[in-house]
């Protein structure tokens, strides 16, 4: 059975991916479907042919994984076709040991009726995996001048809180912005920021204004922390 709330799609998300078939995890997504890591740039597939094909289960068993289990599931805002859920997993042996953990925000979308995984933003801590990294007021703040950047439509302000590109996540779309693009997401000033969820390398954060609220993803890069990408639900 389909997914009809974003909940069920999050647990669905990890019943597929226990059952080590490359379609039918792939399935368990909404399409482009994207991952972001501070590691390495965002991985986009177009449909579940792609995604299905990327797939593999090897690594895993390497490191002696037999199953994963999902955090309990945040649900931060939702609207008719979109979620902001803080999550997350815990791999483990087949004897319910914990191999390591990472703390994920994910953003559901309803597409056709049935709610799926579109966007994961990973806080990948490495070898901290299974220690929750201490809070920092940083990205907070950064966030709070990208957001008030955005609505005084100050392009110049906007993308020095930014590297060479911004993501935008919507239901069914996700849309890369160059440096330079005035294109972006206009918003209104910020009345509430959150640490959701921070690694040393990347954290997510939840700004709210009279609009609605952003989900924004941060990494730290020589030791600034900018805006990567972002999901606003209003």
């Amino acid at each position: 059975m389909k997914p009809k709330t974003p909940l069920e799609a999050y647990a669905n998300f990890f019943t597929q991916f226990n059952t080590r078939e490359a379609f039918n995890f792939a399935s368990a997504m909404t399409y482009p479907h994207v991952r972001f890591s501070w590691r390495r740039p965002p991985v986009i597939y177009a449909d579940v042919e792609a995604h299905a094909l990327n797939l593999g289960w090897q690594a895993f068993l390497k490191m002696g994984w037999d199953h994963s289990v999902g955090h309990r599931a945040d649900l931060l805002d939702v609207s008719a076709e979109k979620a902001h859920v803080a999550g997350g997993w815990t791999r483990e042996t087949a004897e319910n040991e914990a191999i390591m953990s990472n703390q994920v925000c994910y953003i559901a979308t309803c597409v056709d009726g049935n709610w799926g995984i579109q966007c994961r933003l990973g806080i990948d801590q490495g070898e901290d995996n299974l220690a929750k990294s201490p809070t920092t007021r940083e990205p907070v703040d950064r966030a709070i001048a990208f957001t008030n950047a955005l609505a005084s439509k100050d392009t110049e302000s906007v993308w020095r809180h930014c590297l060479e590109d911004f993501y935008e996540i919507d239901t069914g779309q996700v849309q890369r912005y160059l440096r330079g693009t005035d294109a972006l997401h206009t918003t209104a000033s910020p009345d509430t920021a959150k640490l959701v969820q921070n690694g040393k390398h990347s954290a997510s954060v939840r700004v709210a204004s009279i609009s609605g609220s952003v989900l924004l993803y941060l990494t730290r890069n020589d030791g600034m922390w900018y805006v990567r990408a972002g999901s606003w639900i209003e």
